[in-house]
């Protein structure tokens, strides 16, 4: 949808909010799949993000497979919230274009929120 911005200043309140809504919509949806590249030179790369949330708890230092939808084999990951103290951590287990494996050190309950690149 492509409206030039001096004819959103001619439409009425709720029209001018729907376009706008929906130019917010769509530049989010942009953006979340932004590309920087595979980690070993300049570029664009894909970023994705998960949560990981397990209300029964977890057990110490046991796998945890995360699903990510990348398309690809991710580099990395960064953790952006947690609810509670502890390290997440790579498994060892080799990435795969729908899932990575972590690992949480600490045993509970926990909801944690990465970016997956």
């Amino acid at each position: 949808m492509r409206i030039p911005l001096r004819q959103i200043s001619t439409m009425s309140g709720d029209q001018a909010v729907n376009v706008l809504n929906t130019f917010m919509k769509e530049t989010h949806k942009a953006l979340n799949w932004i590309e920087f590249g595979n980690g070993t030179k300049q570029e664009n790369m894909a970023i994705g993000f998960a949560t990981i949330t397990n209300a029964g708890g977890y057990s110490a230092n046991t796998k945890i497979t995360v699903s990510h939808s990348l398309s690809k084999v991710p580099i990395g990951y960064i953790v952006i919230n947690q609810s509670v103290a502890g390290s997440l951590y790579d498994d060892g287990t080799a990435w795969t274009t729908t899932n990575i494996y972590l690992k949480f050190s600490v045993t509970g309950a926990a909801t944690i929120k990465i970016m997956v690149f």
